[in-house]
């Protein structure tokens, strides 16, 4: 499998493009539903995105934003970049790096699983009593 991604930058530029995107889909669905569910009872402090890059955008609801883009064509780029400066000579620090981006990703997908759990439950605001702020 490592050969997979080290025979080409565009598989572990792909991988992590598709965790990242889906990673900013699923931060506006969950503060959609949020904002829909239960916003009256569990009352997050500020954004509910804690990226100040994205709290305005993900505040608005937005699905597609310019800063979301640009940074994953720059990091995608970044990507590509450092499997042509790193796989010839030492391809563990590549494997490194790419490992540590999509893990990084991943942890904060278990954090929106949660949320999406939470927020879509069959539980509404109106059965619940009392505030969590």
């Amino acid at each position: 499998m490592r050969d997979f991604f080290l025979s080409s930058p565009w598989p572990g530029t792909f991988a992590w493009a598709v965790i990242y995107v889906s990673d900013y889909l699923l931060t506006v669905t969950c503060a959609r539903l949020y904002r829909r569910n239960v916003s009256s009872k569990i009352v997050f402090e500020g954004s509910f995105e804690l990226n100040p890059i994205f709290q305005r955008d993900i505040d608005s609801l937005k699905f597609v934003s310019p800063r979301f883009l640009l940074l994953l064509v720059l990091v995608s780029t970044l990507i590509v970049i450092e499997w042509a400066l790193t796989v010839p000579s030492s391809p563990e620090l590549y494997t490194l790096v790419l490992g540590a981006a999509m893990c990084a990703e991943l942890a904060i997908h278990v954090r929106h699983l949660g949320n999406l759990h939470l927020f879509s439950s069959s539980l509404t605001a109106e059965q619940l009593r009392g505030q969590v702020e």
